[in-house]
């Protein structure tokens, strides 16, 4: 009887954790096939609405238990007054299973499709955004933590959007079709990845940007080409500060860089900085023909080291165009005018040159001189932030050029022209 006792019982102990697995790995299935969705589209809203007053609507999520991978369709996020600010038409991430036994985050892919965002510059300097970013902002300041331990192996945007608005200037863009594409971002030491970036603007710029991508640490390298930017379509932001038309040309901008964060400390180094402006024209606000044009503006060679305080430029050249300088009566250049601002107040007044100077200072008592002569060099001695910038160009050259002068400062204007002029020199400072 005993041992029919016992042996029940270890039946049931036997059975029991059993049970208790499969418990939980029904309970799992079951929710991952109907609590998840309705969970996280209760959920996310009221969250999000409790938090910041903003508004979140999602279309559709589902969860699938034996891929561990998510899917979130239709989701809109707006402001309070119902002005968007986020949307897309599908996040899809695929977890690693195997990176539970790596000691880190893994995901196999992670793919948005067709991401709207917009980012605007309100007139009181705040952005749209910055009310959703201050809700979240955790009240205290947290020490420095380390980065979680973090391996995807692609990251994909495709079909994207970016609507850019500046409503202190009157300025809106938008960055469309966007393209990005990284590939194995990792915050594991020494680990980088590759990223890719293709984007058109409603302006007609396209932008082009490759390079790798550290976080640990950080460290970002790569190049970066901007082509087919009209420069009438950036007028907005120097309106304000020079008394000119809106200039004509298209420019062009292409450079490798290497930037990275150590030490609390900024580096950045750019090498083969090259920027081009064909088709440049440019006139006064009240002109009726340009007083510059230019076939074309041309730098090259440029090299950029943050760290060392230099700037290196390989040539600068202007080829083809014309220059038409008036000068008043008065001895002013018309040119001079530009950059006096619309509505720009009085000159500051001269320094008042009557002011006594400072009494020099008493000598020095004899042998007093020498034994503070090393502290006060070591007290002057510059800091690294402190050393001067050092700038340098290879060659300026103008090359079939024409200038042409009117002096209003005579009973009858006296004019001069010169045609297909060619100078060539260095400069360093």
């Amino acid at each position: 009887m005993f041992a029919r006792i016992l042996g029940l019982l270890a039946k049931v102990l036997v059975k029991t954790p059993a049970k208790i697995v499969l418990g939980l790995i029904a309970a799992y299935f079951l929710f991952a096939w109907f609590g998840f969705e309705p969970l996280v589209k209760w959920a996310a809203p009221k969250f999000i609405a409790d938090k910041s007053r903003h508004s979140l609507s999602i279309a559709e999520t589902r969860f699938d238990p034996f891929a561990l991978s998510l899917s979130v369709k239709g989701l809109k996020l707006a402001e309070p007054n119902g002005k968007p600010l986020l949307a897309f038409d599908e996040l899809f991430v695929d977890f690693e299973a195997a990176s539970l036994f790596k000691w880190a985050w893994t995901f196999d892919a992670i793919r948005l499709t067709g991401p709207r965002a917009r980012v605007e510059l309100l007139a009181d300097g705040r952005l749209n955004w910055s009310a959703l970013i201050e809700a979240f902002k955790d009240e205290e300041e947290k020490p420095d933590s380390p980065l979680p331990r973090l391996l995807i192996h692609r990251i994909v945007l495709e079909k994207g959007r970016v609507d850019v608005a500046d409503r202190k200037v009157d300025f809106e863009t938008a960055l469309s079709p966007l393209a990005l594409t990284l590939t194995h971002l990792s915050t594991l030491p020494e680990d980088k990845g590759a990223h890719t970036l293709a984007a058109t603007t409603e302006i007609g710029a396209r932008v082009r940007w490759k390079g790798d991508l550290s976080l640990n640490p950080v460290l970002a390298s790569g190049e970066l080409a901007v082509d087919s930017l009209p420069l009438a379509k950036a007028w907005p932001y120097l309106e304000a500060r020079l008394n000119m038309a809106p200039p004509e040309g298209v420019a062009a901008l292409g450079l490798k860089y290497k930037v990275g964060w150590a030490n609390k400390k900024l580096s950045l180094n750019v090498d083969d900085l090259g920027l081009a402006v064909d088709k440049l024209a440019l006139r006064g606000a009240r002109a009726a023909a340009p007083a510059v044009t230019l076939e074309r503006v041309a730098l090259s060679g440029g090299r950029f080291d943050l760290g060392r305080r230099s700037l290196d430029i390989g040539e600068i050249a202007l080829n083809g165009g014309r220059v038409a300088l008036v000068r008043a009566a008065d001895g002013r250049i018309d040119i001079q005018d530009w950059f006096a601002a619309p509505g720009q107040g009085p000159a500051a007044a001269p320094p008042d040159t009557t002011a006594k100077a400072p009494a020099p200072a008493a000598p020095a008592k004899a042998g007093q001189g020498a034994e503070q002569a090393p502290e006060q060099a070591q007290n002057k001695a510059p800091a690294a932030a402190d050393q001067p910038w050092r700038i340098g160009l290879g060659r300026f050259s103008l090359d079939q050029m024409a200038i042409h002068v009117t002096d209003l400062g005579f009973v009858v204007p006296l004019t001069a022209e010169v045609g297909n002029l060619k100078i060539g020199f260095t400069a360093h400072a």
